[in-house]
């Protein structure tokens, strides 16, 4: 249930200028950041050269630098383009940063692992975003709770309910084998700021349900 498709990893606002964003998605471990073009980049969370977390690394604005030997690889294509101790030489053409689909919808990004033909969720054109909120149980066990409390599902990761008379859409992100986030997207923008505090309390008054279950 947890690997088709594109799947919510973050909010559009976690991925500040000159900022790398560390997510996890399926166990996966993703750096994503946000080139000054607004390119969003979601590649493999370590260098190819030794495997050190890229999450570490300086978003130079059109390239991302490995903090331990310097290494850059440009927005886009993942290519190394720099190699401190060797500038002069030339780098193979084979020697990227490993790249996931990612894609922008609803205030959200999104991410796709090694699935070409991978679809975006149905969502509406406007909406305002929600406070996620991390959960210490499994999506399966999340979707089977939102389920036995009657939201409709409109994919296996997906449920829309109705709150205060706006319709809000949950998107759980398979963090890890015993983790996950639900991200929330309010079709209002009137009384934006009631229902952000409304869906935030509700949500986690459910975790705390959710999490002492056994």
């Amino acid at each position: 249930m947890s690997g088709a498709g594109y799947q919510p990893v973050a909010s559009s606002r976690d991925l500040v200028a000159r900022h790398v964003f560390q997510a996890c998605l399926s166990g996966q471990e993703i750096a994503l950041w946000r080139a000054d073009d607004g390119t969003v980049n979601a590649w493999e969370n370590r260098c190819p050269h030794r495997g050190v977390r890229l999450s570490l690394g300086v978003n130079l604005g059109d390239r991302l630098m490995c903090r331990y030997h310097g290494w850059r690889y440009e927005s886009g294509s993942g290519a190394c383009s720099h190699i401190p101790a060797h500038p002069e030489g030339p780098i193979p053409a084979t020697l990227c940063a490993r790249r996931f689909l990612v894609a922008e919808a609803g205030g959200l990004v999104f991410v796709a692992l090694g699935d070409d033909a991978a679809t975006m969720p149905a969502l509406p054109e406007d909406t305002i975003p929600l406070r996620a909120l991390p959960v210490s149980r499994p999506a399966e066990a999340v979707a089977a709770a939102l389920v036995e409390a009657g939201l409709a599902a409109a994919a296996p990761l997906h449920f829309i309910e109705t709150q205060d008379g706006a319709s809000i859409h949950l998107l759980i992100q398979p963090a890890t084998d015993r983790t996950c986030v639900v991200h929330g997207l309010a079709e209002t923008t009137a009384g934006a700021l009631p229902l952000q505090r409304h869906m935030a309390r509700l949500m986690e008054s459910r975790r705390r349900a959710w999490e002492a279950r056994p």
